[in-house]
């Protein structure tokens, strides 16, 4: 198995994270050891993009975009605080992609909400819809959400 205890995407995440992190490696280590068992690779993904959210609510924080009272809050919705398409008026002191777009760039902003939206297919299914991954497409997923994690993790570093 590789070893990616030392990269800075998994220093970078606080050390209540790190084991869902770790759970996603082994069993994407261990569905590439004994490919095509199952129909869908979904769960791969899942212990990594429940590590994905409360990531970016611990990098908002440490960057003082959000305050202790929402960090701690559990009505704080991170989906909304990140998409780019919330309508003028109702852009308030909890809309944070302008933060994140002026803190990192349009690159950054605009690949952190894409991992967004692919972390909410994860998790939400609707009536009349159908979501699988294959094992190559729950890796390349995996690669995504650790690239999110990397690039929020390099805009800071490039501030200091």
């Amino acid at each position: 198995m590789t070893d990616y205890s030392q990269e800075k995407w998994y220093t970078g995440l606080s050390l209540n994270l790190q084991p869902l992190m770790d759970t996603t490696m082994k069993l994407l280590e261990r569905e590439k050891n004994r490919p095509g068992e199952f129909e869908d690779y979904q769960f791969i993904v899942f212990p990594l993009a429940k590590a994905f959210e409360a990531f970016l609510k611990d990098w908002l924080y440490q960057q003082n975009l959000i305050e202790e009272r929402v960090y701690r809050s559990k009505k704080f919705s991170m989906g909304r605080s990140l998409n780019p398409d919330v309508r003028l008026e109702q852009r308030d002191e909890f809309w944070f992609y302008d933060d994140l777009l002026q803190t990192c760039g349009e690159h950054t902003a605009r690949f952190v909400w894409e991992t967004w939206l692919e972390r909410n297919r994860l998790f939400h299914l609707y009536p009349g819809e159908e979501y699988k991954l294959s094992l190559n497409e729950a890796e390349a997923l995996v690669q995504q959400f650790i690239r999110a994690i990397d690039l929020c993790l390099f805009c800071v570093s490039e501030k200091k």
